[in-house]
């Protein structure tokens, strides 16, 4: 039968797992309780990636959604972009 645990407290590492990183330290966070009993969540530089990355992909998918919606509606190739388009290929063909 499982244990459950009260808030705060942790079950002594299993011998299988010894040398295993913990999924909060691979992630690079930690949940601290201050003094005032307030929850803060502390990032390391390598939790601060991930998570710019994932939010970095999320507006790269929005992105993506939005420039599918305008090809799928015909208004995606526009004068404009299609005069952009050629005049930067000349310059890289210059």
């Amino acid at each position: 039968m499982s244990t459950i645990l009260d808030i705060g407290q942790t079950l002594p590492p299993s011998p299988a797992l010894r040398g295993v990183p913990s999924p909060s330290s691979a992630l690079g966070h930690a949940l601290v309780v201050d003094r005032t009993g307030v929850d803060s969540l502390e990032l390391s530089p390598v939790g601060r990636v991930l998570s710019d990355a994932a939010s970095e992909s999320s507006l790269r998918l929005a992105r993506i959604r939005a420039v599918r919606e305008d090809i799928r509606n015909g208004t995606y190739e526009t004068p404009d972009r299609l005069d952009g388009t050629v005049r930067r290929l000349l310059d890289v063909l210059a």
